[in-house]
């Protein structure tokens, strides 16, 4: 019999995010996984190795936390030779580049951010995400001039309630707007809605559904742009 205080406090919140012990589910919230290069690990972890994501190996000295990382890596790299990206947040400044080649890393495709606490370690990581985001959005802007769309402003912050402002911050994002109209409207009044009717929104609609399927397709094959 389940503890009915318990099951009032979850059900109060009605939100993901507060949930009982018993109802977790790791393989429902991670999206993907790492290898660790060892079967028989995976298999005693219980998972398919470790989530991809921020991830902190702990233990004794020479209990083998470093060839653990580097092999994981190396085959999430293996995996994702297209798009996959590895970070190795350094705050003891101890990376072996060649215990690395030795294993078998393409230590080309692996990035080095040296920290000096957990703080820093994050800003880091934010800082990559952000870079990346500008060479997104400039993918996406040289598709809109190839389009015919050359009068583009430049990017700025903007206040909202879209959940993209997170997403934002953990995986390279665009949010791009397309102008629809000659003169300057306020968003979700009735001139908008009017506005979008008319043939020049239909035609800026279908430009910037374009826009955006030749930027994907960028992403995907001219891999180089996002090795910058």
């Amino acid at each position: 019999m389940g503890n009915k205080f318990i099951d009032k406090i979850v059900k109060k919140f009605n939100s993901e995010d507060v949930i009982k012990f018993s109802e977790k589910d790791g393989f429902n919230e991670v999206k993907s996984w790492a290898h660790t290069g060892s079967p028989t690990l995976d298999y005693n972890l219980r998972t398919f190795g470790l989530p991809t994501g921020i991830i902190e190996i702990a233990g004794k000295s020479r209990s083998g936390k470093t060839t653990l990382g580097l092999m994981s890596m190396k085959h999430f790299l293996k995996e994702n030779p297209e798009n996959g990206i590895a970070v190795i947040l350094s705050s003891e400044n101890r990376d072996n580049k060649d215990y690395a080649l030795q294993l078998g890393l393409p230590v080309n495709d692996i990035i080095i951010v040296k920290i000096k606490y957990v703080e820093a370690m994050f800003m880091q990581v934010k800082k990559l995400i952000t870079d990346a985001n500008e060479i997104l959005s400039e993918m996406f802007n040289n598709n809109l001039r190839e389009l015919g769309i050359t009068d583009i402003k430049e990017a700025k912050a903007t206040g909202g309630s879209s959940d993209i402002g997170n997403v934002s911050h953990v995986a390279p994002t665009i949010h791009p707007y397309i102008g629809i109209t000659d003169c300057p409207m306020v968003g979700h009044s009735i001139e908008m809605a009017n506005a979008t009717t008319t043939s020049k929104a239909h035609d800026r609609l279908l430009i910037a559904a374009l826009a955006m399927a030749y930027t994907g397709h960028d992403v995907i094959v001219r891999n180089e742009s996002l090795r910058k």
